[in-house]
């Protein structure tokens, strides 16, 4: 039998706000399309086993943003069996 937390699993970012609710339902019609920024995952896709952790990679490039300031990049795992983990990373960008 599977754990909760392993199986496949689809990593995504998106942009939100800081502060948003602590429920998957609160957070997931809040997040957009990430955009003034360049965010890339490796891989997209992997593979965890109940009870260890998978290794993926995030770039960020702030270099052509559209404006200075913070943009909340939230990381999203999507298991198949229908759980949602996530993450926020505060991308600060000077001018």
């Amino acid at each position: 039998m599977r754990g909760y937390y392993g199986g496949r699993v689809r990593i995504r970012a998106y942009l939100g706000d800081d502060g948003l609710p602590d429920a998957w339902s609160g957070v997931a019609p809040k997040l957009e399309p990430i955009s003034g920024i360049a965010v890339s995952i490796t891989p997209e896709v992997l593979d965890v086993v109940p009870g260890s952790n998978g290794t993926f990679e995030i770039r960020i490039s702030a270099g052509s943003a559209a404006f200075r300031g913070v943009y909340p990049v939230y990381i999203v795992a999507l298991g198949e069996d229908g759980w949602r983990g996530w993450a926020v990373v505060d991308v600060k960008v000077d001018g």
